[in-house]
């Protein structure tokens, strides 16, 4: 058993942001009194909640990278109507002309302060900040968009692959 004065709070961060994890009522029940407790209210408090998923894992974080690349290998061998009918006709040589594509059009902008202006700015989020969720469904719309768009099949493989087989249980 915990004596009361060794209680340690549930609070995970750093840099980016802190976050309190809590997988039962008592946990709960645990964040509201180090929040009453430690919380000056003289100032406003924001608080988010959003179901946890963990963080990416890197074999996830490995799938999107290949299938970057065997994109670009793909595309650069046809040539594919543009949205307004027009001939494309760019090469695409790595991943490294896919990867910033495929986030503009899925990826998660998030505010950002942009240190120069101080102010806040939209931002594509990194890849290796998205949580598992996150990834999951960047990895779903990629598969989708390479298959409908270019005719090209990337292969389920590894923890995306496990994600996959359990949503359609």
């Amino acid at each position: 058993m915990q004596a009361a004065n060794s209680y340690k709070p549930n609070l995970i961060g750093g840099f980016m942001g802190q976050y309190w994890l809590c997988k039962n009522e008592k946990e709960l029940d645990n964040f509201h009194a180090e929040l009453k407790k430690t919380w000056d209210f003289s100032k406003p408090l924001k608080i988010e909640w959003k179901q946890y998923r963990g963080s990416r894992t890197l074999d996830q974080l490995a799938l999107a990278h290949i299938w970057f690349k065997d994109i670009a290998k793909a595309l650069s061998r046809v040539q594919f109507m543009g949205d307004d009918g027009e001939l494309m006709s760019e090469v695409f040589d790595s991943e490294d002309d896919i990867k910033p594509m495929l986030k503009r059009s899925y990826g998660i902008i998030e505010k950002r302060l942009d240190p120069i202006n101080k102010k806040m700015v939209p931002r594509l989020k990194s890849l290796g900040k998205y949580d598992k969720g996150e990834l999951y469904q960047f990895l779903e719309q990629v598969q989708i968009c390479a298959a409908t768009k270019w005719g090209i099949i990337l292969e389920s493989k590894g923890e995306y692959k496990s994600l996959k087989d359990e949503e359609k249980a």
